[in-house]
């Protein structure tokens, strides 16, 4: 029997953070994921997987903002905790400069996507956990620095925020078990999985980067985790490349 797992993540620690603190006890909430975490970034793609209009919302002070849900997500819910504004979706502030209020995180979910880059693809355009990497590094290199005398003060604000990511059930509803995909004849549940989590380990290995190799054994953890990297890499180009 295949589990249809979601891949829920938090990378940080916010464990014994004191709750109704008024203060906000992160500087940003940086969001990754598919409709659970969406916020309104399918509202602005060419895609049927939309949730802008009722029943949607009805129960969420903004109505219908592309939510989900008929309230709040987690990630709003994980917001209020940490005493941060919700993180707006990436696509609504694409086109300007950020400003320094926005600096509180963003949200890069996207609905019916998931880890591999077709997933979800039959109902419009999406993005998956790449694309949405990919936004997250264009913001780190490109807008974040203008808000930081320098690079310390910038890895500061990222060391000490939080990120969140929810992925993977699209990949088995929206590819896997879709007969529209030839998936499941070509992987069995063993090897997709393992397909799933290799692309992921790609994926996070940009978020959170290893360490640099300062020590002997550090060095060692460094080069493994290079080699490995390259593994994954081969692997998910092979499954790119037989499709």
């Amino acid at each position: 029997m295949i589990m249809l797992t979601q891949i829920l993540i938090i990378i940080n620690i916010i464990i014994n953070i004191p709750s109704g603190n008024s203060a906000a006890v992160a500087p940003a909430l940086y969001v990754f994921g598919d409709s659970l975490f969406d916020s309104g970034n399918n509202n602005l793609l060419p895609t049927l997987a939309r949730a802008n209009f009722a029943p949607y919302g009805m129960n969420f002070d903004g109505g219908a903002t592309g939510r989900f849900t008929n309230g709040r997500t987690v990630v709003d819910f994980l917001a209020e905790y940490l005493g941060l504004p919700y993180s707006p979706p990436y696509l609504s502030l694409i086109r300007r400069v950020l400003r320094p209020e926005e600096l509180t995180g963003l949200n890069f979910a996207s609905g019916s996507c998931g880890i591999l880059p077709d997933t979800g693809n039959d109902l419009g355009k999406c993005l998956n956990l790449g694309e949405q990497i990919n936004y997250f590094e264009r913001t780190v290199k490109e807008e974040l620095p203008r808000h930081y005398q320098n690079s310390d003060a910038l890895s500061h604000y990222l060391s000490k925020s939080v990120f969140v990511v929810s992925i993977g059930s699209n990949d088995y509803i929206n590819n896997y078990l879709d007969q529209r995909y030839d998936t499941s004849k070509r992987y069995t549940p063993q090897s997709f999985a393992k397909l799933l989590i290799d692309h992921l380990s790609i994926q996070f290995q940009v978020i959170v980067p290893p360490p640099p190799p300062h020590a002997h054994t550090q060095k060692n953890t460094h080069t493994h985790t290079h080699t490995q990297r390259k593994e994954n890499y081969v692997l998910f180009r092979e499954y790119e490349l037989s499709k």
